[in-house]
């Protein structure tokens, strides 16, 4: 446990003091954390606040105006945030509501403390921080906790979360305040880490957004060569696309497949000079992940999945039904290595067959032109409590567990959590570079674009 550390006033300035209070909560949280059989120690935090917050196991005791790494940190908290004018407080940004200590209202003994799982620097987890406006603030925290702590653990599990809890205090007895919510505990928005790259010289047809309550990824089909009857271009497609989806899902009351709809709406009308009755006008698969009011939705047309990581298993949400489809074709590709005439010659063939049963109810559906399409995706919502973590992916990255079987979609999480979507990358070109021209691992070619978006709270 790390505590905020201060000079003592008319002393040395190498003279480091603690408040009494904090003293205090620490010998509470250590009699609490050793009913669990665990043990604490405690540090000092200097006065100029420099703390390492990149610690498992870590609780940071310590005002924001006493570190600035710390207040850093409280800067991506969007439901509170700390605050001064005439005197410290903390504001509800959902509400606007402001929360200030009655110490400083009408000199009545209380405070507002604040309690919350923040994200270390490093991205590899989490800490616990408490804080009062005063210290007695943080003692108020620490009488929650003894008090309400299995039934906060249901409520946030292991994600991140912030609430502010409201104390009363005996003057005379400080060290004993009581305590109440003065808030709703509220989980965390989602943290999106993103990385897309081409798999070759082409331009990359991927594309990949994330925002605090939306992830989303778009994988655009081959055209083979083959004519789309559009002068655009796949890129520019998904592009267009994905940015109007990101508006249309920005309202949480739309439904997923209402707002794609709406997107292969609006995008159709950007280009009306070009043949979207084409059976190869630009396409795409389209992947995405919302965060609503205790809910996760999730909606997925073709092959690019959305995987949540829950607390004893893993649940991969894909459209398989392309690989249903035109199965004789399929293997006379895979037959022969990439980059050679006759891979190339069946490549097409493949696709200019697939065109043909492309958004029609004897073949499969992907994002095209036609708004219909957004009636057969794959939808559904999981409860935000069950889920770890989760990651959208074109068929460039999952390929590594489903066609490649080089790792398991746990091994794909713990490489997310250490590396980031980046190094899960690199993982699949280092495979790949194993078997360039598909020998082992049949393929349309030697890389695929690959996009990730990993969600964590």
């Amino acid at each position: 446990m790390s505590v905020a550390g201060m000079y003592e006033a008319g002393k040395a300035p190498d003279r480091e003091v603690v408040t009494r209070e904090d003293l205090n909560n620490f010998e509470h949280l250590r009699k609490l954390v050793t009913g669990m059989k665990l043990d604490a120690q405690y540090e000092v935090i200097p006065p100029a606040g420099i703390v390492n917050l990149n610690r498992d196991n870590h609780v940071v005791i310590c005002g924001p105006r006493r570190s600035p790494i710390v207040a850093q940190v409280l800067e991506g908290d969007d439901n509170l945030r700390f605050a001064k004018d005439t005197a410290w407080h903390v504001v509800d940004q959902v509400t606007g509501k402001e929360y200030r200590s009655p110490a400083d209202e009408d000199g009545s003994a209380g405070d507002v403390g604040y309690l919350g799982r923040l994200p270390r620097l490093d991205g590899k987890g989490t800490f616990l921080y408490l804080a009062g406006i005063h210290a007695i603030g943080a003692s108020g925290v620490v009488h929650y906790l003894e008090n309400n702590l299995a039934e906060l653990y249901r409520e946030v599990r292991t994600r991140r979360f912030s609430t502010l809890i409201s104390c009363r205090y005996d003057p005379k007895s400080p060290g004993e305040p009581t305590r109440h919510p003065a808030v709703p505990t509220r989980r965390l928005s989602m943290r999106v880490a993103i990385d897309t790259q081409p798999g070759g010289a082409a331009p990359n047809e991927d594309w990949v957004a994330g925002t605090p309550t939306l992830a989303i990824v778009l994988d655009g089909l081959s055209t083979a060569g083959l004519d789309t009857g559009c002068r655009h271009g796949v890129p520019w497609y998904v592009a267009h696309l994905g940015s109007q989806l990101v508006a249309a899902l920005a309202d949480p009351e739309i439904l997923l497949a209402a707002g794609l709809s709406d997107a292969l709406e609006r995008v159709a009308a950007l280009h009306p000079e070009c043949d979207l009755r084409n059976p190869g006008t630009p396409s795409a698969t389209v992947a995405v992940l919302r965060q609503r009011a205790g809910f996760l939705d999730h909606l997925v047309l073709a092959d690019s999945p959305v995987v949540l990581e829950g607390h004893q298993d893993i649940t991969v949400i894909t459209d398989l039904r392309v690989d249903d489809v035109l199965v004789e074709l399929r293997a006379e590709v895979e037959q022969y290595e990439t980059h050679t005439a006759d891979h190339k010659e069946a490549l097409r063939r493949f696709v200019a067959a697939q065109r043909q049963i492309r958004n029609t109810p004897a073949g499969y559906w992907v994002a095209a032109a036609d708004p219909e399409a957004a009636d057969h995706a794959f939808a559904g919502c999981t409860a935000t409590e069950d889920v770890r973590a989760a990651a959208v992916l074109s068929d460039g990255v999952s390929r590594l567990v489903t066609e490649y079987a080089m790792a398991t979609w746990a091994e794909v999480f713990t490489a997310l959590r250490t590396g980031g979507p980046r190094e899960l990358i690199n993982t699949v070109r280092k495979v790949e570079s194993t078997d360039p021209t598909g020998r082992r691992w049949p393929r349309y070619k030697s890389g695929d674009d690959a996009s990730v978006a990993f969600c964590q709270w």
